[in-house]
């Protein structure tokens, strides 16, 4: 919510050449518009996993992260290292390849969002 601060800490990022993910945990945030302004690649998380700390909670909070991958073909969810987090994602994670899902450093994420989908070029039939 520091634009002083947020300015500061992207012109920091910049130098290093790493990128800023907001967690968006501040309804009135500023830290991607800062990243943005200041040249900073950011992306912002969709789905905060724990925020009510319960197994359930946390099994429907991944299912929403599977609708959003979906639609988008991306998506980005956090969460802190809570046992019950830990244990939702173990499960969740043991068949995510047979549902159709990998798991992706935020570098790729920024890429894919930088360039957008490409088009390949197929040679004709018999060419």
């Amino acid at each position: 919510r520091d634009g002083a601060a947020m300015t500061q800490l992207m012109a920091a990022l910049r130098r290093r050449g790493l990128m800023f993910l907001d967690s968006r945990t501040a309804k009135d945030t500023l830290a991607a518009s800062a990243a943005r302004s200041a040249g900073v690649p950011t992306l912002e998380r969709d789905i905060f996993l724990d925020n009510i700390r319960a197994p359930e909670h946390v099994r429907a909070q991944l299912a929403k992260t599977e609708r959003i991958a979906r639609r988008r073909g991306y998506a980005i969810a956090i969460g802190h290292p809570h046992p019950v987090t830990v244990a939702a994602l173990q499960q969740w994670a043991a068949d995510l390849e047979a549902r159709g899902f990998m798991l992706a450093p935020l570098s790729a994420i920024a890429r894919l969002q930088t360039r957008g989908p490409r088009l390949v070029a197929l040679p004709p039939p018999g060419g």
